[in-house]
């Protein structure tokens, strides 16, 4: 007999309509039941283009309800991800382990972490405990509250209120990430970006939790001129960033860009490598060179620091003096130029 193929075909459809039973049927006659496929190396289990019928039809010849995924994530752990409850059901039913221990992965967890309250409710009455962690100690509360940020929270607050319900209880370390949730809402309000329900949710999520709100960030009104209140560049520039910077995007004025700007370049080189440099992260640094020659320029010598700078990190060349150059020198034109001038559509989409 011919030995089986251990992976699956390179056209196996990982996402849209489901399989047929009879395609399946096809698809594993001359290959494993746990054969793996995609980036991820999961078993058919693990797709969602396996329905109830082909999870059933696998099970039965005798494909392995455990099958991990390069990652180390069983069937279980990947359809309770994406939300799929009638698949979880069918496999707790099946012999899944609801739990785990041990695991870098829960199914707990990643329901949680994902939002995902239907199916949430499904395990823990299978036996899924509260006191679950993953590979960096987090709770299933926990992920369900810091993965809670604004365009979220709707969706993650009954999810919260589900594990609370349980008896979750939040750590100590997911706090400060709640708060930095809330100070972006406090922006994207600002910016008129907030809706009712948004609030209402973050607000509940953060009283439900006993964590304590931070308060409003400082705000520029329309036409006010720029102004800070911390001593220091580093500190100014962190100040700048959070009156002028919105949560995407270039910035509206001229010197928002140039903050950030000068913060994504240093993101970039030193926290991604500069992995990402591309031809727009070049275009900012063009741009951010003419930006600081408008307006009240800055000094002859500072643009000489600004172009040795830009020329340092050109091609994504890590440098942190170079880095802390354009930092310091965003600041400085910009107290310079405390009069907001409109950007207009910038020649790069960073």
């Amino acid at each position: 007999m011919a030995k089986k193929l251990v992976t699956l075909p390179k056209d196996f459809r990982t996402h849209g309509d489901a399989y047929s039973l009879t395609e399946l049927q096809e698809i594993f006659q001359r290959r494993s039941l746990d054969a793996r496929g995609g980036y991820s190396k999961q078993a058919a289990l693990a797709y969602s283009t396996v329905d109830p019928e082909g999870v059933c039809w696998l099970l039965d010849q005798g494909a392995d309800i455990e099958a991990e995924s390069r990652f180390y994530a069983s069937p279980l752990v990947t359809r309770a991800a994406d939300g799929d409850a009638e698949v979880v059901r069918l496999l707790v039913e099946r012999g899944a382990d609801p739990i785990r221990a041990g695991s870098k992965h829960t199914p707990l967890i990643a329901a949680a972490a994902n939002h995902r309250a239907d199916v949430v409710e499904l395990l823990l009455d299978a036996g899924a405990t509260l006191t679950e962690t993953d590979s960096l100690g987090w709770t299933a509360l926990d992920l369900a509250a810091i993965r809670s940020e604004p365009a979220k929270v709707e969706r993650g607050l009954p999810v919260v209120k589900l594990l609370t319900a349980r008896g979750g209880i939040l750590s100590d370390r997911a706090q400060p990430y709640l708060r930095n949730a809330m100070m972006a809402l406090y922006r994207y309000e600002a910016a008129g970006n907030a809706r009712i329900a948004m609030i209402d949710a973050m607000t509940e999520l953060l009283e439900l939790l006993d964590v304590e709100p931070p308060a409003r960030p400082r705000m520029l009104a329309d036409g006010e001129a720029i102004s800070v209140t911390a001593a220091g560049w580093k500190k100014q520039f962190s100040e700048l960033w959070g009156l002028l910077v919105p949560n995407v995007g270039p910035a509206a004025s001229v010197q928002g860009e140039v903050i950030r700007i000068a913060g994504r370049i240093g993101h970039e080189l030193l926290h991604n490598g500069g992995g990402n440099w591309d031809r727009d992260f070049a275009a900012m640094g063009t741009a951010f060179a003419r930006y600081v020659r408008t307006g009240v320029p800055l000094s002859d010598e500072d643009l000489r620091i600004v172009d040795a700078a830009l020329n340092e990190v050109s091609g994504g060349g890590i440098s942190e003096e170079s880095v802390d150059a354009l930092t310091e020198q965003s600041v400085a034109w910009v107290l310079a130029n405390p009069e907001r001038t409109a950007l207009g559509t910038p020649d790069y989409r960073r």
